[in-house]
């Protein structure tokens, strides 16, 4: 949640010996429902993302592998940072 709004990102990698195939999906909350937010493309994705944390993806990959590594000892928060839910 960022500002009072909550927001889903989704990408997916699923692996084809020929063609690989690469999901990028970016959700808004609005009204209570998530809806498709901008243009459903990585590059569009990855700038919106980047303008609402205010980071790019190389830097926030950077605090969760801090926060993961040095601060988190919840087993919750371990599971949602390493994908496992």
């Amino acid at each position: 949640m960022v500002n009072q709004t909550e927001y889903l990102v989704f990408r997916s990698w699923s692996y084809r010996t020929k063609t690989p195939q690469v999901t990028f999906k970016l959700e808004k909350q609005i009204n209570g429902d998530f809806q498709p937010f901008g243009e459903q493309k990585e590059a569009e994705i990855n700038a919106i993302v980047e303008k609402v944390l205010g980071m790019n993806l190389k830097l926030l990959l950077k605090l969760f592998c801090f926060l993961k590594d040095n601060l988190m000892s919840s087993s919750k928060v371990k599971v949602l940072i390493d994908g496992r839910f």
